[in-house]
């Protein structure tokens, strides 16, 4: 959305609010007007409630000021630059805030504001649906003068009853229009003022004059892209990015640490490979002065394996298979019982046979089955599902 509502109210009595809406795109004020309280407002907001809304904080409101501290603050502390300022105030110190605007060593560009005024009138704008994306102090919109040596042309524009005067960076001051007669001495000789409203008669031929089309859309261009912003809204935002950024940092440090565990993983995988093909070296070499007249194998272990194998009486797999294929077609001949579990002893050379078989089941017609390579000795015999649980045990003859 290219268009903005700028409101500018006057704190002091008789209070009223000037507003008026701006498009950014084409720099044109596209209406305008006053009024005396802030329900008014209302009914200038229902044909585009969703735009944003620009409040230019009256300077006359607030102080800007630069202070020098001996120490650097911590941000909980930052109330302590009151004290600078207090001679200055017009009410109790603990009725005022301070937002810094800007910080170089020990020299702090503040913003005093009555604490319960600015955050009351927010607050009221928020309720009324209005959207705040910005609190601009109203002399920190205008354009920054040209910069001679260390310090910046005053830039000058009337608003009404009022002459707003941009002198720095982060500062600025609010002269009514009777009393810039008596105001010379604020204007510092060293640096020239440019006007960009028509000149006064008092300071004719000592300002320059450079008028603009319009000092509304000045004002609403440069607080739309003001460096200050004192929302309620901004200041979410801002504490948003932080916690934000604080998290990229994890996700960087967690992908550092990652990358370097790859890479230290990639290390000893290589290094692991290279053990093993070492390894494997020695194995060929052992086998060639164990088995000499075999030649280069290129699994010793398989072979020395089968080497073994076809040495042993019983097959491979010491035996089981052998073992296995001699019971296999007894057992399946067999059809009056029903195997539930085989159990294999290797170092007995034994099976461990469980069978269902009915109750008038001929154990020594079975035990004649094996007879002549194996010796059957009964374990248990247990009713199970209508029939005879048997186990039997199966031991090869030497």
């Amino acid at each position: 959305m290219s268009e903005f509502l700028i409101i500018r109210p006057t704190l002091s009595e008789p209070r009223k609010y000037t507003w008026f809406s701006y498009d950014e795109v084409s720099h044109n004020i596209l209406a305008q007007g006053q009024v005396d309280s802030l329900a008014d407002l209302l009914t200038i907001n229902n044909d585009s409630p969703q735009r944003p809304v620009v409040l230019l904080y009256p300077t006359d409101a607030c102080k800007l000021a630069s202070i020098t501290w001996p120490t650097r603050l911590k941000k909980r502390e930052v109330n302590a630059l009151l004290f600078s300022l207090e001679d200055d105030l017009s009410d109790d110190i603990e009725n005022f805030s301070v937002a810094v605007l800007n910080r170089q060593g020990n020299k702090y560009d503040v913003l005093v504001y009555k604490t319960e005024e600015l955050k009351s009138l927010e607050e009221a704008l928020t309720l009324m649906g209005f959207s705040v994306d910005f609190i601009v102090p109203d002399v920190l919109a205008l354009p920054l003068g040209t910069k001679v040596s260390d310090k910046y042309d005053i830039v000058a524009l009337r608003l009404e009853d009022n002459w707003l005067f941009r002198t720095d960076v982060y500062q600025g001051i609010v002269i009514e229009n009777d009393l810039l007669e008596f105001a010379k001495e604020k204007f510092n000789h060293e640096v020239s003022v440019s006007s960009l409203s028509e000149v006064p008669e008092t300071y004719a031929g000592v300002w320059e004059e450079n008028l603009c089309d319009n000092p509304l859309a000045v004002l609403a261009d440069g607080a739309i892209k003001s460096k200050v912003n004192l929302s309620n809204k901004h200041q979410k935002k801002s504490l948003q990015l932080k916690f934000l950024q604080s998290w990229i940092k994890v996700v960087v440090l967690v992908i550092a640490v990652f990358v370097l565990w790859n890479i230290n993983i990639d290390y000893r995988t290589k290094a692991l490979v290279q053990e093993t093909n070492a390894y494997k070296n020695n194995q060929r070499s052992l086998f060639s002065e164990i088995m000499p007249g075999t030649g280069r194998a290129k699994d010793p272990v398989a072979v020395f394996r089968q080497y073994i194998s076809e040495k042993t009486g019983l097959g491979t797999d010491e035996g089981y298979l052998d073992l296995l294929n001699m019971i296999s077609p007894k057992l399946v001949a067999e059809s009056s019982i029903e195997m539930v579990s085989m159990k294999f002893d290797r170092s007995k050379k034994t099976f461990i046979l469980h069978f269902l078989a009915p109750e008038d089941f001929d154990m020594d017609r079975f035990k004649g089955l094996f007879s002549e390579d194996f010796t059957v000795d009964p374990q248990t015999a247990k009713p199970s599902r209508d029939k005879m649980l048997h186990s039997v045990l199966l031991r090869r003859n030497k």
